[in-house]
């Protein structure tokens, strides 16, 4: 069985071999279009345009899907959260003992 991480890194993988399919037709076709060869920019234009809309579909539904790992995901979702009490202040019991000698020869504001 694959884990959820291998199939997260499987689905960028192709989602950016798409985009870069895009990006190597556009390339080309801005290449072809300089030359002046019409035919073969209209040929490339529907690859531009199905690989980025496979590459964008592939990695927008992966972003979805799987969430970014440090984000906040379903990962804890169902389970109950324990309900703790008010943290009390660090010094909150310091307050309660007596006045050491040394806290007393200190100078004052």
């Amino acid at each position: 069985m694959r884990s959820q991480q291998s199939i997260v890194r499987s689905n960028r993988i192709c989602g950016r071999l798409f985009v870069c399919l895009a990006l190597l037709s556009f390339a080309l076709g801005c290449v072809q279009f300089c030359l002046g060869r019409w035919g073969l920019v209209s040929a490339l234009l529907p690859g531009v345009l199905f690989f980025g809309w496979i590459g964008w579909l592939v990695l927008a539904d992966t972003v979805d899907t799987f969430p970014h790992p440090g984000g906040a995901g379903m990962e804890g979702a169902g389970k109950p959260v324990p309900v703790k009490p008010t943290p009390t202040h660090h010094l909150a019991a310091a307050k309660d003992l007596p006045p050491s000698d040394k806290t007393q020869a200190l100078p004052k504001d």
